[in-house]
């Protein structure tokens, strides 16, 4: 999964509000040979495989990109098409809701299709020699040129299929065409491919900039440089060298920032320091832009200049001009080869190539062919030059080349005006480091990310920082976080001054100060590492990390204190409510023996009373039935004694 691979500054506008009113983009060295050659495992441009992932079955058809994505040059070269967990088709999806975003419309969305897919064609021509080693487009490729030419426009396919084959150059009486052979023709292809991306990408930047871009309002800006880091790769070329170069002006600038920032904060605070040696990479610097002393990159000018110039005599001017330069070595066995003492580490340059990368010239056949092409798309990307640019491409055709800025000068140019915007502005630094090169989640090489910082520069920073008073803070927040180091006694005493201390309103000297000057005699024994400023105290090496020890243990030591006391209370709370609850539980049981042992009495009480009631009862029955018989018995012999008076009185009447 490859960068970006290219460098872009972006100005993100604020107006006299501070409100964002809009952004510009500023781009630096595309490198538009991985569009012809990509290393092992890393995909080319993504957009060429969003193209076939997301155009239709139908459209891809129409764009003559039929055949499976593993037949395309472009893109089978280094073993790697598809990334797990990246869906091309959705990217691809992104990529147009993109374009839709800055205004492009379908025509121009389908022009830009047309160009890419032009792209990929043009790198599967293949081209043949006759019996004089000159070149022509393969019988098998007549098919396919006729397909490039229908996307890219030009009158008539044999147009693009001479200025692929063929030179013309101009004498003080006649043109002459100058066949190609097949290295030729197939770099002329190539030029032509990376010409077309490169024009394309750079059209899509100034077709943001158009709908981003507001500086009628703006009064301010924010930018953010997000730029290609050190590199050093098994074969490093034109393309590491400038990025290389880049790194070096970057860490110069970062350094610099480091030292001044310090500087400037040490006068604003009085603090008493001396000069702080670092490694100033401005001889590097010399060896590779120093005009004076033919740097590196204007050699290979003078070489780009020159009509039969070449790579190997670039590399001996090289040996001769800069054999005792401390940053530059040449090896013995590769001639062609040179050795540069970067910052990171030492970087091998291979030359072959540098002279056509730096001049990265589109031959005025080619680019005569594009500008009259008949989509007017194509002719955007290739504008007809000014009358001096004409003449400078007249100048190229006679052999001179002298006239048109190579890329390494365009590229110097780019970076002095990046350096003179960053110079006018506050910088902040942020270093990304990838912790692994499997892209794995919580994995850390420790290895791997100690070099990202090496080359970063920040362990040079870091060092830098350490060698004076690389720690400080404000007299408030020191008596707030140490003060608890100074003793019970110091703390009773400044009881006030504590609470105060707490406020930020009161970090700016005066009351501050001097306690934070008392609190520092009693923790720190060595007044040589430290120094009180107007608002802040400032701390030698490692002193700090002592103070946050000591601090640490002291605080596990109120934490441990903390915790007894607490475990204590908690514990006390705990017995107090086993206790409570213990004495309500003997109180409900005593309550329920009392209440059983008073219901058992209860009832035998009521069963005495009960039977004494029923002895009484019983016995007042047996009276009652006592009673009851002698009424009986009277009143049996009161109606005895009436019958026998009734019947003596019958017997009476009868007689």
């Amino acid at each position: 999964n490859n960068s970006s691979r290219f460098g872009k500054f972006i100005e993100i506008q604020f107006n006299a509000m501070y409100k964002m009113s809009g952004a510009r983009i500023h781009i630096y060295l595309l490198e538009k040979s991985r569009v012809v050659q990509q290393s092992e495992s890393e995909r080319n441009y993504h957009v060429f495989y969003q193209l076939l992932a997301g155009l239709s079955s139908d459209e891809r058809t129409q764009v003559s990109l039929d055949a499976p994505i593993e037949q395309f040059t472009l893109l089978n070269q280094s073993g790697c098409v598809a990334i797990d967990g990246l869906d091309d088709a959705a990217e691809f999806r992104r990529t147009k809701e993109a374009m839709v975003a800055i205004g492009m419309d379908s025509q121009e969305q389908d022009a830009v299709v047309r160009t890419l897919a032009a792209v990929l064609l043009l790198a599967q021509l293949e081209f043949e020699a006759d019996g004089d080693d000159h070149a022509h487009v393969a019988a098998s490729s007549r098919a396919l040129l006729q397909e490039v030419s229908g996307l890219l426009g030009p009158e008539q396919a044999d147009d693009l299929s001479n200025a692929l084959c063929t030179r013309q150059l101009v004498t003080r009486d006649d043109e002459i065409t100058v066949p190609l052979n097949l290295e030729q023709a197939t770099d002329s292809r190539e030029a032509l491919t990376k010409s077309i991306y490169g024009k394309l990408f750079s059209w899509l930047v100034v077709r943001c900039n158009a709908k981003l871009v507001d500086d009628s309002v703006a009064a301010a800006f924010i930018g953010i440089l997000d730029i290609f880091g050190f590199e050093q790769f098994k074969v490093n070329s034109f393309e590491q060298l400038c990025i290389n170069y880049a790194n070096e002006r970057l860490q110069q600038q970062f350094n610099w920032d480091v030292f001044k920032s310090e500087q400037a904060e040490y006068e604003s605070e009085g603090i008493e320091w001396q000069y702080i040696e670092f490694i100033d990479n401005q001889e590097c610097l010399d060896l590779i832009d120093k005009k004076e002393h033919m740097g590196l990159l204007h050699l290979l000018d003078e070489e780009c200049a020159i009509q039969k110039g070449s790579d190997d005599n670039f590399a001996l001017k090289l040996r001769e001009r800069h054999a005792k330069n401390k940053y530059f070595e040449a090896p013995k066995r590769e001639q062609s080869n040179f050795l540069v003492k970067h910052y990171a580490g030492d970087v091998t340059y291979v030359t072959r190539g540098f002279r056509e990368k730096n001049k990265d010239a589109l031959h005025p056949d080619l680019a005569a062919v594009m500008q009259a092409s008949q989509s007017a798309f194509v002719r955007e990307l290739f504008p007809i030059e000014t009358v001096s640019a004409v003449a400078s491409t007249k100048a190229m055709r006679k052999g001179k080349s002298s006239d048109r800025m190579t890329v390494g000068a365009q590229f110097m140019s780019q970076l002095a005006s990046l350096m003179r915007t960053i110079n006018a502005t506050g910088v902040h630094y942020v270093r990304c480091i990838k912790p692994n090169t499997a892209n794995k989640p919580r994995l850390f090489d420790a290895a791997h990310s100690a070099h990202q910082l090496r080359c970063a520069g920040v362990l040079e920073a870091v060092r830098i920082s350490r060698m004076a008073y690389p720690n400080r803070m404000p007299h408030a927040a020191f008596v707030k976080k140490y003060a608890l180091l100074a003793g019970k006694e110091w703390q009773q005493a400044h009881v006030a001054g504590l609470l105060a201390s707490r406020d930020t309103a009161t970090a700016d000297g005066g009351p501050a100060a001097e306690l934070c000057a008392d609190a520092l005699k009693q923790v720190v024994e060595d007044e040589t590492r430290y120094q009180l400023g107007k608002t802040k105290v400032f701390f030698r090496a490692f002193l700090l990390e002592s103070l946050e020890k000591r601090r640490s243990t002291a605080l596990s030591e109120r934490a441990v204190l903390l915790q007894k006391y607490l475990r204590g209370l908690f514990w006390r709370r705990r017995f107090l409510c086993q206790r409570d609850s213990a004495v309500r539980i003997q109180t409900a049981r005593r309550t329920f023996c009392a209440r059983a042992a008073y219901t058992k009495k209860l009832r035998a009480v009521l069963l005495v009373a009960a039977c004494a009631r029923g002895m009484q009862a019983r016995t007042y029955a047996r009276r009652l039935r006592a009673a009851v018989r002698i009424e009986a018995a009277v009143r049996a012999l009161l109606s005895r004694r009436s019958v026998y008076a009734f019947r003596r009185m019958v017997r009476a009447t009868h007689i």
